[in-house]
């Protein structure tokens, strides 16, 4: 990772630009993280110093190397998507590591479907069809159930 690039951002300030050019992020967890962290490549006075920027608080995610997508991190990790709405059109989301949500970024903002919490409706007509950038799964988003991957 190139440690000029190292940053943190809270969840909700993430957006389409940020998965555009870092694919995967991790979620800062306890002060532990910071070993692993300097393990892929990051000097520890970079990211003490980042993490002095935001409090050490915990609701911040860092970008990983793509190399990194197997790595384990306690609050786990997002994967940049493409995802294909129903329309045909294209935007660029996330999900978790787990698949039981999708985020995607539209014109109008930041919606989610969820799989464990069906009441998170913002209104993402389904299916949608999920490309994972960084491990190149693929699979359906549909009906507050998520299928098979193909």
């Amino acid at each position: 990772m190139a440690s000029a690039n190292f940053h943190l951002k809270p969840e909700d300030a993430l957006s389409s630009r940020d998965f555009n050019e870092r694919p995967l992020w991790a979620g800062y967890y306890e002060p532990d993280d910071v070993d692993d962290i300097v393990r892929w490549g990051v000097p520890e006075a970079e990211v003490r110093a980042a993490l002095d920027e935001v409090g050490w608080a915990d609701d911040h995610y860092f970008p990983l190397p793509v190399e990194a997508a197997r790595s384990y991190w306690m609050r786990g990790k997002l994967y940049a998507v493409t995802a294909t709405l129903p329309d045909g059109t294209e935007h660029t989301g996330y999900v978790g590591e787990d698949h039981s949500y999708l985020a995607v970024f539209t014109e109008g903002g930041l919606r989610v479907a969820s799989d464990l919490f069906p009441e998170i409706d913002h209104g993402l007509a389904l299916p949608i069809r999920v490309n994972n950038r960084v491990t190149g799964e693929q699979w359906t988003f549909a009906r507050a159930s998520i299928q098979s991957p193909d």
